[in-house]
């Protein structure tokens, strides 16, 4: 997305206002129009001929807006044959956690949406999700390792997958009835809280003018928090079962989930702010190197 910081909204305006600029606009833009377009419709279509409505169907937005900005990704990565600015230590922790997300949400429904894209749309997005990730774990270590940034991704993915699950085994909802799968899927949201982490940490020690593929996959990845923490604020209560449940202080895990959420989206607020403001005045994204 080379030129998508040129999307702001006083160009905009001001293109409306002559017909000239505007057509100008859009051929400047026309292959990130194109790509937020054609999610639109997608998103638009799903929930239109998929979804019953349910307040669920918020789920499955994040996980479209997730699956959206892995797949943005992958083709950026390929077009510009680089990983430069990328956290592997990243890609692998979310490796982790969409492959323990999927073993429970594959065989068992209950941390499946309600909504009726909970049936099989929520389940194909996690899997594209996961086949990108595969895509540039493959890109980061065998066709573009060239271009990988090792000396300053040095947050280890283990840092986080090791205290993520012994946390999962201890504290986790029931809602599968499945010992094994409610500790899968807990694993793998308390891991995503922190996977952002390293990428953020590469962020830091670059400082200066970001890659726009990689900010608006790392933008991605927190509206996706954002929703999926909308989403637990009413409904934390439902994981709070005492009923055949194998978790210590099972009357709070609820509130775990939402401090789950909660770290990630405070993690990444900082740059969520830059990367807005980049965007309205129609800049490259630029961190001070104090940003984590």
């Amino acid at each position: 997305m080379e030129s998508f910081n040129s999307l702001n909204s006083k160009s905009f305006l001001e293109s409306i206002k002559d017909p000239r600029k505007f057509k100008q606009f859009l051929k400047n833009n026309q292959k990130e129009l194109l790509q937020w377009g054609t999610f639109v419709f997608i998103t638009i279509f799903v929930f239109l001929f998929f979804s019953s409505g349910d307040f669920s169907f918020i789920l499955t937005l994040s996980s479209l807006v997730q699956t959206f900005g892995f797949v943005l990704l992958v083709w950026k990565v390929f077009r510009s044959r680089s990983i430069s600015g990328l956290s592997r230590n990243t890609l692998v922790c979310y490796f982790v956690c969409i492959l323990s997300r999927l073993f429970s949400i594959m065989r068992y429904e209950g941390y499946l949406p309600y909504d009726a894209t909970g049936d099989f749309v929520y389940r194909i997005t996690e899997i594209i999700t996961f086949v990108c990730c595969c895509i540039l774990l493959y890109f980061s270590f065998v066709l573009y390792k060239a271009t990988y940034n090792w000396d300053i991704d040095t947050f280890q993915w283990y840092y986080f997958v090791i205290p993520s699950f012994l946390l999962a085994l201890c504290i986790h909802p029931s809602l599968n009835l499945r010992f094994y799968a409610d500790v899968a899927w807990t694993f793998g949201l308390y891991l995503e809280s922190f996977a952002m982490f390293p990428q953020l940490d590469v962020f830091r020690k670059k400082g200066g003018e970001i890659e726009s593929y990689t900010s608006h996959y790392v933008a991605s990845q927190t509206l996706s928090r954002i929703m999926q923490f909308i989403f637990w604020v009413f409904s934390f209560k439902e994981l709070n079962e005492t009923i055949n449940s194998s978790s210590f202080f099972p009357s709070y895990v609820g509130f775990f989930v939402l401090i789950a959420q909660i770290i990630q989206i405070a993690l990444t607020g900082d740059f969520l702010y830059f990367y807005i403001t980049s965007i309205k005045q129609g800049i490259p994204l630029t961190l001070p190197s104090y940003v984590i």
